[in-house]
Formats: structure tokens, sequence, C-alpha cells
């Protein structure tokens, strides 16, 4: 059987684990806001490209969801969505498509390298210029400063 001894030195173990996870959480900040990306708020720049248009955009929009609505009530864009479970599903963006059986999709790329807005290994390059899939949808990505946001028809 097991020494009193050891019976203690693996209940110390163990309480350290627990401490070293409680510390960990801890120090990545509310546990409610693990995993979601840092909002800006306040005035920022962004650029927005939908397919060969570009509009550079001063705004207070938290997130791209928000912004492409300003841009369609100044009657810049075109902007359709279907609202769901996990935010907007973008099924018209001027003359990007996306459809409810997902064959056709609006694809969100963004020129940052910050690893919480992009998703690895799925990258475009337009006129010369490499941008990464956004790791969000429209509703959940936030507009940061500086960054250019990217739409293009994709398909299955």
């Amino acid at each position: 059987m097991f020494k009193k001894g050891s019976k203690i030195f693996a209940v110390i173990v163990v309480l350290a684990l627990i401490a070293l996870l409680a510390a960990t959480f801890v120090g990545c900040g509310n546990l409610d806001k693990l995993g979601k990306p840092v909002i800006e708020t306040g005035s920022k720049q962004a650029t927005v490209i939908i397919g060969e248009d570009s509009y550079l955009v001063k705004t207070d929009a938290i997130y791209v969801h928000d912004l492409l609505l300003e841009l369609k009530e100044a009657g810049k864009i075109e902007y359709k969505f279907d609202m769901g479970e996990y935010g907007a599903f973008v099924t018209k963006l001027n003359g990007l498509v996306g459809t409810a059986d997902y064959k056709q999709w609006i694809g969100v790329y963004v020129d940052s390298d910050d690893a919480e807005l992009i998703m690895p290994g799925y990258d475009e390059t337009v006129n010369g210029k490499t941008y990464h899939s956004a790791s969000l949808g429209v509703s959940g990505l936030p507009v940061r400063d500086g960054v250019t946001y990217l739409f293009l028809q994709q398909s299955a």
C-alpha cells in the first residue's frame, strides 16, 4: 500500500496543479472574456474592400456588421443579411452573394496579423497584398483602427 508520506506528496502535487491552473486563468483576465477579441472604442479609420470597390471610413462602429450598416445607411453599399444564432450571415454585399445552402458565401479577410482576428492558413493575395481569413463573422469581428476588411465571393 501507499506510505503516508507519498499520499501527502500526491495531495500537494494536486493542489499545486489546481493553483497553477487558477493562476493561469486569472492571468488571462476575466473568465467571461476568454476567447473574445479586444474591442476598440472611439473613432477609428478602416478600409472596406468589396470586390473591386474600396471605402475609406472614419467610424465609431464596434463591429464590422455595424460598419457595413453605416455604409448601407449612407447609400454607399448594398448590404443584406440574415440574423441567426451566430450573428449576421451576409447574403448580399454589392455584387457578392451568400446562399442559404452555403454553396456560395462572402469571405471576410483582414490585413492584420493579430491572432485574435485571423484564421491561419487561409490567406488571399489581392493586388500583391496578403489578407488573412477572419476567425469571426461580421457580428463578432471588431473594427480596428488602420485595418482593411476585404470581402470576396467564395464557393464550395
